[in-house]
Protein backbone atom coordinates (compact mmCIF):
# COMPACT_ATOMS: atom_id res chain seq x y z
CA UNK A 1 0.00 0.00 0.00
CA UNK A 2 1.38 3.13 -1.02
CA UNK A 3 1.15 5.72 1.53
CA UNK A 4 0.52 9.40 -0.22
CA UNK A 5 2.70 12.19 -0.50
CA UNK A 6 3.21 15.52 1.27
CA UNK A 7 0.84 17.67 -0.23
CA UNK A 8 3.10 20.47 -2.82
CA UNK A 9 1.14 23.15 -1.27
CA UNK A 10 -0.08 24.00 2.24
CA UNK A 11 -3.04 26.42 2.97
CA UNK A 12 -2.65 28.50 6.30
CA UNK A 13 -5.42 30.80 7.91
CA UNK A 14 -3.80 33.45 10.45
CA UNK A 15 -5.48 34.58 13.39
CA UNK A 16 -5.95 37.41 11.93
CA UNK A 17 -7.97 35.94 9.27
CA UNK A 18 -5.36 36.32 6.44
CA UNK A 19 -5.19 33.10 4.11
CA UNK A 20 -1.19 32.10 3.15
CA UNK A 21 0.31 29.61 1.01
CA UNK A 22 3.22 27.77 1.49
CA UNK A 23 4.66 25.27 -0.28
CA UNK A 24 8.04 22.76 0.06
CA UNK A 25 10.04 21.48 2.76
CA UNK A 26 9.38 23.37 5.85
CA UNK A 27 6.72 25.39 4.82
CA UNK A 28 4.66 24.92 8.06
CA UNK A 29 7.94 26.54 9.75
CA UNK A 30 8.26 29.55 7.39
CA UNK A 31 5.24 30.08 7.92
CA UNK A 32 5.10 30.41 11.62
CA UNK A 33 8.13 31.94 11.64
CA UNK A 34 6.44 34.72 9.21
CA UNK A 35 3.42 34.94 11.55
CA UNK A 36 5.91 35.35 14.88
CA UNK A 37 7.45 37.93 13.26
CA UNK A 38 4.52 39.78 12.52
CA UNK A 39 3.15 39.57 15.62
CA UNK A 40 5.87 40.82 17.71
CA UNK A 41 6.16 43.86 15.33
CA UNK A 42 2.48 44.51 16.46
CA UNK A 43 3.26 43.57 19.87
CA UNK A 44 6.41 46.24 19.72
CA UNK A 45 3.58 48.91 18.36
CA UNK A 46 1.67 48.44 21.24
CA UNK A 47 4.21 48.55 22.98
CA UNK A 48 5.85 51.72 21.52
CA UNK A 49 1.70 53.18 22.23
CA UNK A 50 2.31 52.47 26.33
CA UNK A 51 5.65 53.77 26.53
CA UNK A 52 4.87 57.08 24.62
CA UNK A 53 1.75 57.26 26.47
CA UNK A 54 3.87 57.17 30.07
CA UNK A 55 6.67 59.31 28.57
CA UNK A 56 3.60 62.38 27.59
CA UNK A 57 2.52 61.58 31.53
CA UNK A 58 5.46 64.13 32.38
CA UNK A 59 6.43 65.52 28.62
CA UNK A 60 3.79 66.14 26.63
CA UNK A 61 5.85 66.66 23.57
CA UNK A 62 7.61 63.76 23.66
CA UNK A 63 8.78 62.97 19.76
CA UNK A 64 8.02 59.62 19.04
CA UNK A 65 10.69 58.89 17.25
CA UNK A 66 13.20 59.67 19.96
CA UNK A 67 10.97 56.92 21.94
CA UNK A 68 11.59 54.05 19.67
CA UNK A 69 15.52 54.87 19.43
CA UNK A 70 15.44 54.46 23.07
CA UNK A 71 13.26 51.30 22.86
CA UNK A 72 15.82 49.57 20.36
CA UNK A 73 18.68 50.93 22.43
CA UNK A 74 17.67 48.77 25.14
CA UNK A 75 16.05 45.42 23.26
CA UNK A 76 16.34 42.85 25.18
CA UNK A 77 16.07 44.29 28.26
CA UNK A 78 12.52 45.48 27.79
CA UNK A 79 11.25 41.79 27.55
CA UNK A 80 11.65 41.00 31.04
CA UNK A 81 10.02 42.74 34.04
CA UNK A 82 12.50 43.28 36.52
CA UNK A 83 14.98 44.94 33.83
CA UNK A 84 11.88 46.98 32.06
CA UNK A 85 11.94 49.01 35.32
CA UNK A 86 14.28 51.55 37.32
CA UNK A 87 14.85 51.15 40.86
CA UNK A 88 15.76 54.55 42.54
CA UNK A 89 15.87 53.06 45.79
CA UNK A 90 19.05 50.96 44.22
CA UNK A 91 22.07 52.60 44.29
CA UNK A 92 23.84 50.02 42.24
CA UNK A 93 20.61 50.52 39.42
CA UNK A 94 21.16 54.29 39.80
CA UNK A 95 25.41 54.02 39.25
CA UNK A 96 24.46 51.54 36.21
CA UNK A 97 22.10 54.45 34.37
CA UNK A 98 25.36 56.69 35.13
CA UNK A 99 27.91 54.34 33.60
CA UNK A 100 25.68 52.96 30.71
CA UNK A 101 23.46 56.13 29.57
CA UNK A 102 24.98 59.16 30.83
CA UNK A 103 28.35 58.73 30.17
CA UNK A 104 28.75 55.78 27.79
CA UNK A 105 25.69 56.48 25.40
CA UNK A 106 26.36 60.57 25.89
CA UNK A 107 29.83 61.06 26.66
CA UNK A 108 28.67 62.54 30.18
CA UNK A 109 32.18 63.33 32.10
CA UNK A 110 30.70 65.13 35.26
CA UNK A 111 29.31 61.99 37.69
CA UNK A 112 28.03 64.77 39.88
CA UNK A 113 25.84 65.97 37.13
CA UNK A 114 24.81 63.01 36.01
CA UNK A 115 23.41 62.12 39.81
CA UNK A 116 22.05 65.30 39.75
CA UNK A 117 20.00 64.83 37.15
CA UNK A 118 19.15 61.21 37.82
CA UNK A 119 18.28 62.39 40.99
CA UNK A 120 15.78 65.09 39.68
CA UNK A 121 14.32 62.05 37.80
CA UNK A 122 13.65 59.84 40.09
CA UNK A 123 11.65 62.99 42.12
CA UNK A 124 9.88 63.52 39.45
CA UNK A 125 8.83 59.82 38.73
CA UNK A 126 8.32 59.37 42.85
CA UNK A 127 4.37 58.89 42.52
CA UNK A 128 5.27 56.12 39.51
CA UNK A 129 5.67 52.72 41.85
CA UNK A 130 6.78 51.37 38.30
CA UNK A 131 9.56 53.52 37.21
CA UNK A 132 9.49 52.41 33.37
CA UNK A 133 13.34 52.29 31.93
CA UNK A 134 12.16 53.83 28.66
CA UNK A 135 10.43 56.86 30.54
CA UNK A 136 13.53 57.07 33.18
CA UNK A 137 15.76 57.16 30.42
CA UNK A 138 14.29 59.82 27.94
CA UNK A 139 13.95 62.10 30.95
CA UNK A 140 17.82 61.70 31.81
CA UNK A 141 18.21 62.71 27.47
CA UNK A 142 16.37 65.14 28.06
CA UNK A 143 17.59 66.79 31.05
CA UNK A 144 20.94 66.45 29.87
CA UNK A 145 19.77 68.39 26.31
CA UNK A 146 20.66 65.29 23.99
CA UNK A 147 17.35 64.37 22.94
CA UNK A 148 18.73 64.61 19.25
CA UNK A 149 21.72 62.60 20.22
CA UNK A 150 20.00 59.53 20.74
Amino acid sequence: MKTPGRPKSVFFVDFTGVIAEASGRGAMRRFVAARDGLNQERLRGNDMADYLADIRKYDATADAAVVDKIVKHLGIALRNRDSSLVSCSDPEELARVRERWCKKKFGETDDAKCDSIIEKVCETMSGDSTKSRVTFYYLVAKHLGKLQAI
